[in-house]
C-alpha cells in the first residue's frame, strides 16, 4: 500500500504543476496497484479514482474521465455521503437522561 501512496502523492504533485501527462501516468500506476491489493479501503479507491478523472478533464480526455467516474460512483464505500443513520436510539438516551 506505501507504493500506490507515493504514487498518487506524485500525481498529485505533477498535477500540481500542471503536468497532466506524467500525473495521468502515476495515477494509472497507483490505480492498477490499489486494484490488485485486496486491502484498500473502498473509500480510498474512490478517492483515488475521482482524483484520476479530474487529471483526465485537465488532459482534455473527458470521455474517459466519465468512464472513471462511473466506476467511483458505483462504489459504495462507508466514508461515502449516501449513509443513513438512524438518531432515534440516540434521542431515546437523550430522553431517559432528563
Amino acid at each position: 500500500m506505501h507504493a500506490v501512496n507515493i504514487l498518487w502523492q506524485l500525481a498529485f504533485l505533477h498535477a500540481r504543476q500542471e503536468n497532466w501527462q506524467v500525473a495521468e501516468e502515476k495515477m494509472k500506476a497507483a490505480i492498477s496497484m490499489a486494484d490488485r491489493a485486496a486491502r484498500v479501503d473502498p473509500a480510498v479507491r474512490k478517492r483515488m479514482l475521482l482524483n484520476f478523472a479530474y487529471i483526465l478533464r485537465k488532459a482534455d480526455r473527458r470521455k474517459e474521465a466519465r468512464t472513471i467516474e462511473a466506476r467511483a460512483a458505483a462504489i459504495n464505500a462507508p466514508g461515502s455521503t449516501n449513509m443513513i443513520v438512524d438518531v432515534s436510539e440516540f434521542l431515546e438516551k437523550a430522553r431517559i437522561r432528563k
